[in-house]
């Protein structure tokens, strides 16, 4: 019975799901990202968010753009959203740019990169990483080297900062 299952361990099948993923183990991860995303529908918006990206990465990277496309576009109202933790609010930007990127819709990433003020000038908050991460892996497709290149080093430093101040 799924209803005797604490909704709260949504987010441990998730993450169980994200290192077999790491390990290869396919059918493992969708299994366990498939349950986490189920029980995370009793949660709040930020947990069936960071347990829907996941299952999302997951269909994009099997090629199954419209099962990743319908994950997606439910929770792309939440971006921005006060409601939603930042880290997870980037990681939501970060899937989409790779389903948009992935879907050839380049002017809806220059859109998307445009209002989230990603570009080589823009705010570079640690927990804003995983967008421009996901923006320097689009100029890469693209072809653009060192457009990627010059983003990523400016990540760097903020990294590298962040990093820092949690060693002491």
């Amino acid at each position: 019975d799924s209803n005797s299952e604490p909704c709260y361990t949504s987010q441990g099948y998730t993450g169980l799901g994200e290192v077999l993923f790491e390990w290869n183990d396919i059918d493992g991860a969708f299994l366990n990202f498939e349950t986490g995303y189920h029980f995370s529908q009793r949660m709040g918006t930020t947990v069936q968010i960071s347990c829907a990206m996941p299952l999302a990465y997951a269909w994009m990277e099997r090629g199954e753009m419209d099962k990743a496309g319908e994950i997606l576009k439910r929770y792309a109202v939440y971006i921005g959203s006060s409601t939603l933790g930042p880290q997870v609010d980037s990681l939501l930007v970060a899937r989409q740019i790779h389903w948009l990127a992935l879907a050839g819709e380049h002017r809806a990433i220059g859109h998307l990169a445009g209002s989230r003020g990603i570009s080589l000038e823009g705010t570079r908050e640690i927990f804003r990483e995983p967008e421009f991460a996901a923006y320097a892996r689009y100029l890469l497709m693209r072809g653009d080297l060192k457009q990627a290149v010059h983003l990523t080093s400016v990540l760097e430093p903020v990294s590298y900062t962040h990093l820092r101040a949690h060693e002491t």
